[in-house]
């Protein structure tokens, strides 16, 4: 993993429109950011391990976004920002930058919005 990180899946547009899930730094912490601005929700001691499945999950609720990996919540913050974005939503790189573009495989991407 390069210290930059890698993208899983965005629809990020600019600082104060769209999401992104990576693998970030060089140890592979998972972070989702909302609306550009920076790490929003991080995990501090779950890395992303090469060669190795993992169930990765994001999900909010009533305003609490919350970080599942293989089915353990190992973070959670309470977040309002929009994810609204008009850019197209990318799997494995940012749409409109050609850096952080994700190596390896994913399988079973499921995205929904509501309930």
């Amino acid at each position: 993993v390069s210290a930059a990180g890698q993208v899983l899946v965005s629809n990020y547009q600019n600082t104060t429109n769209g999401f992104s899930m990576q693998q970030y730094g060089s140890v592979g912490r998972c972070i989702f950011n909302t609306t550009g601005d920076g790490i929003d929700l991080q995990t501090h001691d779950t890395a992303l391990i090469a060669a190795t499945w993992r169930h990765v999950a994001t999900s909010r609720v009533s305003g609490m976004l919350m970080y599942v990996i293989e089915g353990e919540l190992v973070q959670f913050e309470y977040n309002s920002d929009s994810v609204t974005s008009t850019q197209a939503l990318g799997i494995g790189r940012f749409v409109n930058f050609s850096s952080d573009q994700f190596v390896g495989y994913m399988q079973n991407i499921r995205i929904v919005k509501g309930e």
